[in-house]
């Protein structure tokens, strides 16, 4: 998975999160930015895989126009979500 610097990564969440309404995505439960230095990873939590792909067909266009390889995501069952 790629590392992100913290700041481009919060600027273009804000441009993407806020102007484009892209994270209000039908299917997005949680998205996680985690890490330190310049060395910061994102993971989300979908409803479904149709959810991602389609989220997927929007967000990869804005990223390379960013200068942004986002590299091949890792995927994994969620099997369990604790919330306290």
């Amino acid at each position: 998975m790629s590392t992100f610097k913290i700041e481009p990564h919060f600027r273009l969440q804000e441009w993407v999160a806020e102007e484009k309404g892209y994270f209000r995505a039908e299917g997005l439960d949680y998205e996680i930015c985690f890490g330190s230095g310049d060395k910061h990873r994102v993971s989300q939590v979908w409803d479904t895989q149709e959810h991602l792909d389609a989220f997927g067909a929007k967000l990869m266009p804005i990223l390379a126009d960013a200068g942004i390889d986002p590299g091949k995501p890792e995927m994994a069952e969620v099997h369990n979500i604790i919330k306290q």
